[in-house]
């Protein structure tokens, strides 16, 4: 009979584990926009941590950082997009992975507005949430959004977040 030994490590030391391992994780990644109900400005971040939660309804979860640029839009509007980036697409990621490039993030890619929230043109798709239902976990807030409208793009070669970079999904 074996028996399980349990090691105790540090709360730093699990994070930082948790962070190198999750990067052996492929994930697909994200633009998620809004618009600040205060200036009318679009705003955005790019994230890894969303997922479909059911189809009936259909509702999407994403995770933000209270930190994050636009974690108060969505918090104050309920409304977001999930937009899921393709290849095509992995230069516009850039600015909405740094705060330090904040300003460049609506500039120069084909950025549009529907249903009052920001949307970037031609990404594998787009996907149009109100909040019905959040939790606050952490430095995060899970946010549980009803899909209301989306766009599906099916040209597009899917990017992935891998090893801290954006790779494409080979292979059939």
């Amino acid at each position: 009979m074996s028996s399980v030994t349990e090691v105790k490590m540090a709360h730093e030391e699990i994070a930082s584990a948790l962070k190198i391992a999750m990067r052996h994780m492929p994930s697909p990644v994200a633009l998620i926009t809004a618009t600040d109900p205060e200036s009318g400005a679009p705003v955005g971040l790019a994230a890894t941590a969303f997922v479909p939660v059911a189809m009936d309804p259909a509702s999407m979860l994403v995770c933000i950082n209270h930190s994050g640029s636009a974690y108060a839009a969505i918090k104050a509007t309920g409304a977001f997009c999930i937009n899921i980036l393709g290849l095509e697409h992995t230069a516009t990621l850039a600015p909405f992975a740094s705060s330090d490039r904040r300003e460049e993030r609506f500039e120069g890619a084909h950025w549009q507005t529907r249903n009052g929230i920001p949307y970037l043109e031609g990404t594998a798709a787009n996907i149009f949430c109100r909040n019905v239902r959040s939790d606050i976990f952490g430095t995060h807030e899970i946010f549980i959004g009803e899909v209301f409208d989306i766009m599906v793009e099916t040209s597009a070669t899917p990017a992935l977040w891998h090893a801290g970079k954006v790779v494409g999904l080979t292979g059939a």
